[in-house]
């Protein structure tokens, strides 16, 4: 059978190959959520801040994902064998905010699963994502660049910013950490100092947002965070 799990801001649905659902149901027009085990012996629960499911593995169908704040979100699938050996396949560390939708399947030839990311929410495939071992801090900034490209902000500062994450992948590529995190390190303080600034008396069209400037700050300081 299958453990699935995620942790971070986002939801964890499961289904079998008939559309049935497991998961947490949260009606818009009702003041509670509840629990839909319909697949199979499924299972659903959560713990902290992490949402977790079991199911047999020939019912798995697929898994949709929703982001519900600004973070990043693991997800790990551990395959559980009769003889209580496992296998996990994980995606570390993705990039999420309000938007993100996600849908793992498993790869019709391999039976590896694939993560499908859509960053925006307007139903196209950014992103077709291998389970990783470790957090992939390319993979990461390039998520950052869509998430950027998706902002309401004008167009000189977007291109600003993803020449900022262009420079920083640079130097990643090159092999020069130290330089690339004093790059993310230039970025985030400069993000800092935008939020600490006072709102002014009447707001500039041209200028980012603290709403935006929090969820830029919030990424570099993951990328701070995980860059070795």
């Amino acid at each position: 059978y299958l453990r699935l799990s995620v942790h971070s801001p986002v939801t964890l649905d499961a289904y079998d190959a008939e559309g049935n659902h497991t998961g947490k149901v949260c009606p818009a027009d009702e003041e509670f959520c509840h629990v839909e085990e319909n697949v199979v012996n499924s299972s659903y629960w959560e713990f902290g801040e992490g949402e977790y499911i079991s199911l047999p593995e020939e019912k798995f169908g697929n898994v949709k994902l929703q982001g519900t704040g600004i973070g990043t979100f693991t997800y790990e699938s551990e395959q559980v064998l009769p003889d209580d050996t496992s296998t996990t396949s994980s995606f570390i560390d993705i990039p999420v905010t309000t938007q993100t939708q996600a849908e793992i399947t498993l790869n019709d030839g391999t039976k590896i699963p694939e993560l499908k990311l859509d960053v925006t929410g307007d139903g196209i495939v950014d992103f077709t994502i291998l389970p990783q071992e470790e957090f992939d801090p390319v993979l990461y900034l390039k998520i950052v660049k869509t998430t950027i490209n998706s902002l309401a902000l004008p167009p000189a500062k977007i291109k600003a910013f993803n020449n900022k994450v262009d420079s920083i992948l640079k130097k990643i590529a090159q092999g020069k950490i130290d330089k690339a995190k004093l790059k993310a390190e230039k970025f985030k303080l400069k993000m800092e100092k935008k939020i600490a600034k006072p709102d002014p008396k009447k707001p500039r069209p041209k200028q980012i947002s603290k709403t935006d400037a929090q969820l830029l700050l919030d990424i570099f300081n993951k990328l701070l965070d995980n860059l070795k």
